[in-house]
């Protein structure tokens, strides 16, 4: 071999232990051994070589050329011993690398030893405590039979959304309250209550006497009429944050930056949008939680306020050519009018798009996001949204995403009806859940459980898809995680580890929809794809777009 070495860079790592990852295009490694049992052994604690390590870790990549075939690729981390120098740990990595990249060439050159990032996570803003109760939640259009409990109850959430509360119909005029329009949610809402769910309720619809904007019920509610919005939240919050009844997460309105113009008069999102102002409007939303904040708490001190779930349409900081994103300025609006004490959470949406039909792929071209490059856009918009609480001097109100999934044309459309679709739905569900956790989210809401644009967990015969599947499965996988830590080493892999009472996880899949071999450094104590299907256990597997987990 000839070696045209660069000079490494000592890198602080997350990762644990040595992890060479090959790229194909090399030697397949031998055939993994069979399961003989058919069952994953029962987990145990993690012990030795697996013990997290806050040492400074070591990080190569090494890229060889064959004479007669494509390069390939390898990276290895290695962490230095009590007994061994940075450089010592340095030449482990740049050996590791080196053979496993050449491990199959027959005659090879090694172009360059050039160190990867080994990410850590990282955020202007406290984490939540963990270990977390669970991120995992659903909207349903009923909280009953009908609407599908029994699968939610069966698949590990705790969170219901539920939309929504129609002030218009509860005070059709003012001051004169009509509790039983709303008995039928009141029902849901026992049920949900002695099922141990937490729900999230929609505030929405302004009565006709209250309309800033006539004939919008979508919309702002008229300045002399706050106090009366407010009066109508204490006695909403009286009723139903306590026995039987336990809603303690109250969302105002449902994606209010949207302006009045561009929807219909009774719309379902919110319309309080105002293209005029160069914050869209957001101003005078806080003068609506100015009004009713203080209401709320005096009903009810542990209920909690959100922002009502924001769209953000795109990126204002970097629009896309031809993208006007002034209404994402909306949330910023409302911390520049002063109402940043005036909520608890901020709720926001995040949906990605499947319109290139290949399996793993999706986009979302509004915040510059992709399967191969971010991942989820809820990550990207969580980060944007932080920034401007600590900016704003509030880092610690917490996020909340009330309608997060994976959407596809209409859903109608012959690639939505695929299989490719609906396994990179499940893939979608373990990926955005995993980010969630990374960004200490409180809650993810899937929209929804039945679907829109082909979104389900449910197909329209009420069965399950691969993606309530994966949703079960990754529920169970992920709860009580007490540290979790971004793994990813570049060349097309992704991964995540998560330290948790029931053993130590690993989460992988392939960002560039290639098929890439991953060299672990032992055998694990079990494989299972993202619905848990065991998989033979090897101390080398195939990583594709969908995720595999790994326990240790």
């Amino acid at each position: 071999m000839t070696y045209t070495a660069f000079h490494p860079v000592r890198q602080v790592s997350i990762a644990f232990f040595v992890l060479a990852i090959t790229i194909a295009g090399c030697t397949p490694p031998p055939p993994p051994a069979t399961s003989t049992s058919g069952q994953p052994p029962t987990p145990v604690g993690v012990t030795g070589s697996v013990q997290p390590t806050m040492e400074p870790n070591v990080t190569v990549s090494a890229t060889v050329q064959t004479s007669t075939g494509p390069s390939s690729t390898a990276t290895a981390i290695s962490t230095p011993t009590e007994q061994e120098s940075l450089s010592q740990a340095t030449a482990t990595a740049e050996a590791t690398a080196s053979a496993t990249a050449g491990a199959s060439a027959s005659a090879t050159t090694v172009m360059a030893l050039t160190p990867t990032p080994s990410p850590r996570l990282t955020s202007p803003l406290p984490m939540p405590p963990l270990p977390l109760e669970t991120t995992f939640g659903v909207e349903m259009g009923e909280i009953n039979v009908n609407g599908g409990l029994p699968q939610v109850r069966a698949a590990g959430t705790r969170w219901v959304r539920r939309a929504g509360i129609p002030w218009n119909a509860v005070e059709p005029a003012e001051g004169q309250r009509n509790w039983s329009a709303l008995s039928g949610l009141e029902s849901e809402f026992r049920t949900a209550a002695d099922q141990g769910f937490k729900v999230i309720a929609v505030v929405r619809q302004t009565p006709a006497w209250a309309q800033a904007v006539p004939g919008h019920s979508c919309g702002p509610i008229r300045q002399d009429k706050l106090d009366a919005f407010a009066s109508f939240m204490h006695d909403l919050v009286l009723r139903y944050a306590a026995p039987p009844y336990n809603v303690r997460y109250w969302e105002i309105w449902n994606e209010p930056d949207i302006d009045y113009h561009l929807v219909a008069t009774n719309s379902l999102w919110g319309c309080w949008g105002d293209a005029n102002d160069d914050y869209y409007g957001g101003g005078y939303y806080a003068a609506m939680l100015k009004a009713i904040y203080p209401q709320v708490k005096q009903a009810s001190p542990e209920s909690q306020v959100l922002v009502g779930g924001l769209l953000l349409d795109c990126d204002p900081r970097n629009p896309p050519v031809g993208k006007d994103c002034k209404p994402s300025r909306f949330f910023e609006g409302i911390l520049r009018s002063g109402g940043g004490n005036y909520f608890d959470g901020v709720a926001f949406h995040a949906y990605d798009y499947y319109d290139q039909p290949t399996l793993g792929e999706y986009y979302n071209p509004g915040w510059h996001a992709s399967s191969s490059a971010t991942g989820p856009v809820v990550g990207v918009k969580a980060e944007y949204l932080r920034e401007l609480l600590f900016q704003n001097g509030i880092p610690h109100k917490y996020l909340i995403n009330t309608e997060m999934a994976l959407v596809c044309g209409t859903g109608t459309e012959p690639r939505c009806q695929t299989q490719d679709f609906q396994n990179t739905k499940a893939a979608y569900v373990v990926e955005s859940y995993l980010t969630a956790l990374t960004q200490g989210l409180r809650a993810s809401i899937w929209y929804t459980l039945q679907g829109w644009r082909g979104s389900g967990l449910l197909n329209s015969q009420r069965q399950p898809t691969p993606a309530y599947a994966a949703y079960r499965y990754a529920a169970q996988q992920f709860a009580g995680v007490t540290d979790i830590r971004d793994l990813s080493l570049g060349n097309g892999v992704k991964a995540y580890e998560l330290n948790r009472p029931q053993g130590h996880l690993w989460v992988l899949w392939s960002t560039d929809s290639a098929s890439h071999s991953v060299v672990l450094p032992s055998t694990p104590q079990t494989e299972t794809d993202l619905t848990g299907q065991l998989l033979p256990t090897a101390s080398s597997i195939e990583i594709g777009p969908l995720p595999v987990y790994v326990t240790w």
